[in-house]
């Protein structure tokens, strides 16, 4: 009934690449691709603060999806994350607002990863493992 190693090291490992990727990020020229650049910008009142997304879905680690901006392909993602997610294949196209709901994520926390990153990554949920009592 132990924890499940690779999903604990797949973790740490899009975490450390979500770090650095924040961290190259805040050394990039200001004015070029600045993330928020878009939210400050007016809109008109009956203009919803609405973004495309394509949802790709990983074949080696089940229920783990990563959201991408428009219409942006897998090979366009950080090597990085490509080798640890593994072939990526096309699950669905979305239209975002803050008002949408989705099953197991927050959609501030993916509308504010696409704008500053380009991506977001929904990892899988961690197992249920029964703890049954075997008796004394």
């Amino acid at each position: 009934m132990g924890i499940d190693g690779g999903a604990i090291r797949l973790r740490i490992a899009i975490d450390t690449l979500t770090t650095t990727h924040e961290s190259v990020a805040a050394e990039r020229p200001s004015g070029l691709f600045k993330p928020g650049i878009f939210a400050k910008m007016p809109r008109p009142a009956s203009q919803s603060l609405a973004m495309k997304c394509t949802v790709y879905r990983s074949r080696r680690h089940d229920e783990l999806y990563v959201f991408v901006t428009g219409d942006m392909p897998a090979d366009e993602l950080p090597v990085s994350l490509r080798r640890l997610t593994g072939p990526l294949e096309q699950a669905m196209e979305l239209e975002l607002t803050p008002e949408r709901r989705l099953a197991r994520v927050d959609v501030n926390a993916v509308l504010a990863g696409l704008e500053a990153s380009g991506y977001y990554v929904q990892m899988p949920p961690s197992p249920i493992k029964p703890r049954l009592h075997t008796g004394d």
